[in-house]
């Protein structure tokens, strides 16, 4: 009251035991925040993936722990692909990934009065799981029982969700090389494979509401097609990604001699990569390193796919994978919590130019990765401070660019932490032909060779400007453009299609009158016949062709 009276400094300052009442004051905010921090630390050991909030975000989560609508706007930060959940009051009957796919839980969740939200979260999660291993065997039986034309295979594509279809079709397809293979006739799988890949192609046109499932499936039937071209031998086959549905419904992946089960996590619609030698060698690196309970560490310059490949073999895995861009403005808190969350929920992280941490930041990391991995390779607890649960799936990796100034150079305990693979030069034409082609382009091999040679020219003789970008990035950039330009004139040429088969029916009825006529006057009129159709085709000289 005193201060409001004279709200000038130097009077404030006179005020009778101002000091002392600023520091109990201060004191007072400092229990509070401490104990606020406590709060929150044991709610999100609770529930883990709490982890991966920030604390303004569970705040408002736990305090709207019962409204469901308010809840699930924080839905997408905890799960990779879960967008919201459909209630029917307080009982959950399905959720909805990122890509609008709505998907009907097994067991509904039943969220009752006074349930805690870290409950019937945790009720959640567990039941999104046991629905997708659920859906599986449905999906692949009628995958294998499939008839390679438009109608089923759209009706195919819209029973499940995009990520349950990418798994069967690679189950479908492991189960049918092996096969082959004891028989010595894989060229039969290999035509089996192109035919279903120039059905999707048709189905991608078709059907526009599941051209961006198509389009997924076409991006992994054109490495299996690549795949099973040529005469593969039990040397090639291990190095490919395979992945089994084992009995009671498990799902194991495995590269050469190592192997993983299949996470389950709820993923929508991911994008996926072009399959390269070079993505290729860098799956096989980071799955051993994960094998042998090491981290993974990409590096190389920018626009290489470094991040992207370990999203890639993330969701081959079924792994919820974060990515966390690295700065100076890291600091050991931030950093410990994240790895806490990681070891807890038993996620991937992936470390965005990690180099780009300060020494001492660094040194300290260096630490607690080591002690997760020293967890992993033990199945003990991890000492972070707290003695910390580390879960099997855990994985810590992180991409580095060795190029760029100001960079801190890693602790020799780090590096030998982690598996290193150099990404340097990425096939570019045979990305670009690969995307040309699922796109529905026909002479994709040549417009892939051009546009390379064309952005080549551009990085040598345009300006080094820094702003200036012709890399992989600008390049798919400039194709995602070409086919969304094609996808629109596909669509008017439809229509156009559509308008003159509608003027044909007109054209023909008008010479059905015509012939009528000629009935009941006695006279023909061919003249009058061909007259009429050319009037009417003169009015749709906007459609040649």
């Amino acid at each position: 009251k005193k201060v409001l009276k004279a709200p000038y400094v130097l009077d404030v300052i006179a005020v009778p035991g101002m000091r002392a009442s600023l520091e109990r004051l201060a004191e007072l905010l400092h229990r509070i925040q401490t104990a606020l921090g406590e709060y929150l630390e044991r709610e999100r050991g609770r529930f883990p993936r709490f982890y991966f909030v920030g604390d303004d975000d569970l705040l408002e989560m736990l305090g709207h722990g019962r409204d469901i609508p308010h809840v699930s706007r924080h839905l997408s930060k905890m799960f990779a692909g879960l967008a919201t959940v459909h209630a029917d009051g307080t009982l959950i009957r399905a959720v909805e990934t990122t890509a609008a796919e709505r998907v009907e839980l097994i067991t509904p969740v039943v969220v009752r009065d006074g349930m805690p939200v870290h409950e019937w979260l945790d009720a959640l999660q567990n039941a999104i799981r046991t629905t997708l291993a659920h859906m599986l065997p449905g999906v692949l039986a009628a995958l294998e029982s499939l008839v390679y034309d438009v109608p089923s295979v759209t009706s195919w594509l819209e029973s499940a969700p995009t990520q349950l279809l990418v798994l069967a079709c690679q189950i479908h397809w492991a189960r049918r090389v092996e096969r082959a293979m004891s028989e010595n006739r894989v060229s039969s799988v290999h035509a089996s494979v192109r035919a279903l890949l120039d059905v999707q192609s048709q189905v991608a046109i078709a059907s526009p509401h599941v051209r961006r499932q198509a389009e997924q499936l076409m991006l992994l039937l054109t490495h299996h097609e690549a795949v099973t071209q040529s005469a593969l031998t039990e040397y090639a086959w291990e190095q490919q990604l395979r992945h089994y549905m084992e009995e009671g419904g498990r799902v194991v992946v495995r590269l050469a001699h190592a192997s993983f089960d299949y996470g389950f996590e709820i993923l929508g619609l991911q994008e996926r990569l072009v399959q390269t030698p070079l993505t290729a060698a860098c799956f096989m690196t980071l799955t051993h390193a994960l094998a042998s309970r090491r981290g993974g560490a990409p590096f190389g310059p920018a626009g290489t796919g470094k991040t992207e490949t370990v999203k890639a073999l993330g969701a081959e895995l079924g792994r919820f994978v974060l990515v966390f861009n690295c700065d100076s403005q890291f600091d050991l808190s931030a950093m410990r919590r994240l790895f806490v969350g990681l070891c807890r929920v038993g996620a991937w992280g992936c470390f965005d130019e990690f180099n780009r941490l300060d020494e001492h930041v660094l040194s300290s990391v260096s630490q607690q990765i080591q002690a997760i991995q020293h967890a992993l390779a033990s199945s003990t607890e991890a000492d972070l401070g707290p003695r910390v649960p580390v879960q099997p799936s855990t994985g810590i990796f992180v991409t580095m660019n060795p190029s760029y100034a100001g960079r801190s150079h890693l602790p020799d305990n780090l590096v030998k932490l982690f598996g290193r693979v150099a990404m340097t030069q990425p096939d570019a034409e045979h990305i670009v032909h690969v995307l040309l082609r699922v796109h529905g382009f026909t002479t994709a091999r040549t417009l892939a060779r051009k546009m390379v040679l064309l952005f080549q020219l551009c990085t040598e003789q345009l300006s080094d400007a820094p702003h200036y970008d012709f890399g992989l990035r600008a390049l798919k950039a400039v194709l995602v453009r070409a086919a969304h330009m094609q996808r629109v004139a596909v669509g008017e040429a439809h229509a156009a299609g559509h308008l003159a088969v509608e003027r044909c029916k007109l054209a023909l009825g008008r010479m059905g009158r015509v012939d009528v006529e000629a009935e009941a006057g006695g006279e023909a009129r061919p003249v009058r016949a061909l007259q009429a159709v050319g009037q009417t085709f003169d009015r749709g000289q906007d459609l040649q062709g």
